[in-house]
This record gives C-alpha cells, sequence and structure tokens, in this order.
C-alpha cells in the first residue's frame, strides 16, 4: 500500500472500524511523527534487495510467502539478512542478528539509525537532515544502547551489521505483522528514517510494512478505519460485522460487544471465540473465489477484477447484494446496487458521457 494512500486520515464515522483499526493509528501516528516523504515500496522489492533489515520475529505473522521470497533469495546468494529482535525469524540464515527482547527493539533501532546517518552524511543534504526530527545526529551509538539498558558489548554484530546497511546498494527495512499486537510501534518512526536515509530517489522507500490482514489492507484503502480508538462502554446497540477466517477483533472492538442488543455477522465461515458466541444472525456469504470483485494484496495492491473461480452454496448470497438488501431493509439509499453498476459507471465516466 503506497504512502500517499495509506497516509490519508481515514474519513470513517465514529463506529465504523476494521479488526485491527489500531494498527492502522499506529502507522498513521508513527508517519505524522516522521513527516517524511515518499512511498512505501511493494513485497516485489524483496526480491531484488540486496541487503534486508527485518525488525522483529513477529514480522511474518499472517505472512507466510514473504520469508519464502526471502529464503531464495538467500540461497541463490544475493541477499544478506539484518534481523533485529528476540525469537525464531523462521529464516534459512541470518547474517547478523541483533538478539534483543521486543521492549528493547526501539532503543536498538533508534542507535541504527544515529551510526547510520554518521556513516551516511556525506550523502545527505543539510536539509534532509533537519526533516528527521531527531537530536544528538553525531551521538555516540553505544552511549545510546547504555542509556537504553542494552550493553554493547552484548551485540558484537552491532557495528557490522549496520555497514552492511549503509554500504548496500538496495537496502530494504521490513517490519509489522505479528509487531501490532502490542501496538508499541516506537521503533517504526525510525525504521521509516533508515529506510528514508537510504532513499534512492526512486520515489518510494525501501521500506515494507506488513499488515495484520489482507482484508484489512484493502478496507484501509478504503477509509473504513476510524481516525480514533473506540472508546470503552461507546453505546453501541447494534452491529454488522463483515468477517473472514481467521481473523479476530481488537480488544477495544469486543469490549463494546457486551452492550449490543442485536449483532449481525456476514461470513464465509463460522467465526469462532466471541464473535461466533455473541452473533445473534449468521449470515453466509461466498468466499473470494466465489464471487466477482477486485481484490486488494496483502501490501495493498489492487489485483485486477477477476471472475469467480468456484460456484458459491446456492444459500450465500453475493457480499453486494447482501448489503444492497440490508440497505433497503434500513431505508439506505444507494448510488450502485451491484459491481456491474459500479463498473458501468466508471466506463461512462472515463467516456465523459
Amino acid at each position: 500500500m503506497s504512502w500517499d494512500t495509506l497516509w490519508t486520515r481515514p474519513g470513517a464515522k465514529p463506529g465504523d472500524d476494521t479488526f485491527d483499526g489500531d494498527a492502522w493509528r499506529s502507522l498513521l501516528h508513527a508517519r505524522e511523527k516522521t513527516a517524511l516523504d515518499g512511498r512505501e515500496t511493494s513485497l516485489e522489492s524483496v526480491a531484488k534487495a540486496d541487503v534486508i533489515l527485518v525488525i522483529g520475529a513477529e514480522t511474518f505473522a499472517n505472512h507466510p510467502i514473504v520469508p519464502a521470497m526471502i529464503h531464495k533469495r538467500v540461497l541463490d546468494g544475493q541477499m544478506k539478512v539484518l534481523a533485529v529482535g528476540d525469537g525464531d525469524f523462521d529464516l534459512p540464515q541470518i547474517d547478523y542478528h541483533l538478539s534483543v527482547p521486543d521492549a528493547d527493539i526501539a532503543a536498538t533501532v533508534r542507535a541504527m539509525l544515529y551510526k547510520t546517518l554518521n556513516l551516511l552524511l556525506d550523502q545527505i543534504s543539510a536539509p534532509e537532515l533537519e526533516r528527521f526530527r531527531i537530536a544528538e545526529r553525531n551521538a555516540d551509538t553505544a552511549r545510546i544502547l547504555t542509556q537504553q539498558g542494552l550493553d554493547a558489548a552484548e551485540l558484537p554484530d552491532f557495528d557490522d551489521a549496520v555497514n552492511a546497511f549503509a554500504s548496500a546498494d538496495k537496502a530494504l527495512v521490513l517490519t509489522g505483522g505479528g509487531l501490532f499486537e502490542d501496538l508499541n510501534t516506537a521503533y517504526l518512526k525510525d525504521g521509516i528514517r533508515l529506510a528514508f536515509a537510504k532513499n534512492s530517489g526512486s520515489g518510494s522507500l525501501p521500506l515494507a510494512v506488513l499488515k495484520p490482514f489482507g482484508n484489512s489492507a484493502a478496507a484501509w484503502k478504503l477509509g473504513l478505519a476510524a481516525s480514533k480508538s473506540p472508546a470503552r462502554n461507546a453505546g453501541w446497540k447494534a452491529g454488522l460485522v463483515l468477517a473472514a477466517d481467521g481473523e479476530v477483533p481488537s480488544q477495544a472492538i469486543l469490549d463494546n460487544f457486551d452492550s449490543l442488543e442485536f449483532l449481525a455477522v456476514l461470513s464465509p465461515f463460522l467465526p469462532d471465540g466471541m464473535l461466533g458466541q455473541k452473533a445473534d444472525v449468521m449470515l453466509p456469504c461466498p468466499a473470494w473465489m466465489e464471487q466477482d470483485g477486485t481484490y486488494t494484496s496483502n501490501d495493498g495492491r489492487v489485483v485486477r477484477y477477476k471472475k469467480r473461480i468456484l460456484a458459491p452454496p446456492d444459500s450465500a448470497m453475493d457480499t453486494a447484494a447482501a448489503l444492497g438488501r440490508l440497505a433497503q431493509k434500513a431505508e439506505i439509499a444507494l448510488e450502485y446496487e451491484s459491481p456491474a453498476d459500479w463498473r458501468q459507471a466508471a466506463r461512462m465516466q472515463i467516456a465523459g458521457e
């Protein structure tokens, strides 16, 4: 998903949100704090990078394809891997592993940023440096680590890791995924700055932030994530949830389910946990292979319009048709009633009719 679309404040009304809307708000906050221009790159850049910095062992949660891409690149001898964080990264090779607890990731990334800037000072103009919005650009990185309770001697690969990143021709910063679960994204601001320091001027930053769910990547792009977290005891009386397999609402949303007098769930699968227990009505809908439509990949790229591959069960109404029927019952006027209407309107607009 590109920065120019992802970092636009959503226009959703209070009560409209995605299951992982908190991740959206964390990303938005980090982007606003850095105030650096540039678009996030697509995951295709993984197959072209010669050095990749993976921040957090939970980065690949819900993204099994990305480590496979890295695996191939490493086995071909075309990539070095830098990893920051504790735990199993599930990668065939890690050249430089800064094994620190999740609580220390932000401090480690901050120290990496300072050292990288020191190494690249002759390549970054003074105005660009001012836009990094950080203090003590020439600070001693060992002192920074010590101030954060980290022992530089316990990170023997630190200097070599930063040197490899700073000298790479096609460096890439990769993070996100499961790290959003604790919503501690202080590391993300400096990850953005690291990518900006290595930007080749191509228009996109060498940064890929893996979103928690592919469905949310599309919903965020449509502005369906709320700009503020739902308050506890928000007073919701009724709800409609569009669910997919394996996706779980954030705790803030679950906390508000207790006040609901009615909950309808539209899903191709029977939800587990509280969502399934709380639902008053379950409306079956086709899975993604069972209906026509335009799809968005995990990194936010829009996949062209596809015809369905499988026929859905007779009881599963097309999602757009189901929402149209619900809107009709609620006396909400829709400008377009089906995807066919939307495509026709687009064709007429393009033709200037």
